[in-house]
């Protein structure tokens, strides 16, 4: 996954029929997760920009828009969004009005610990 110069990757995990995706840290910039996610149960996406993010950040990071998207297109059956960082932790509720104007499928704010259904 493109992370600007930092390493990262994404997973995809199978069990017992049930998918699961990771996107960890990365900007999309190569168009790729919306391919590895496609039809799976879950994609947890990282959180850590505003919409309006600019300049470096763009190329480490997805923007609410670009999640959105990428979960649209890829059909997952649910969003969980996570790492959160002091700029969209306060603003949250704008990044689910972001991403509920393309994506209509729940939507899951990650905290330590908790339990999903898939």
């Amino acid at each position: 996954m493109h992370h600007g110069p930092v390493a990262a990757v994404a997973w995809r995990v199978e069990v017992a029929g049930c998918s699961i995706v990771f996107s960890g840290d990365m900007s999309n910039k190569f168009d790729v997760l919306s391919t590895f996610a496609n039809e799976a149960d879950t994609l947890v996406a990282s959180n850590a920009v505003p919409d309006n993010a600019v300049g470096a950040l763009l190329n480490l990071h997805m923007t609410p828009s670009t999640i959105a998207q990428i979960a649209k297109q890829a059909q997952v059956k649910q969003l969980v969004l996570s790492h959160f960082m002091k700029r969209t932790l306060t603003i949250q509720k704008v990044t689910q009005a972001i991403i509920r104007q393309k994506y209509r499928e729940p939507i899951i704010l990650a905290t330590d610990g908790m339990i999903v259904s898939l």
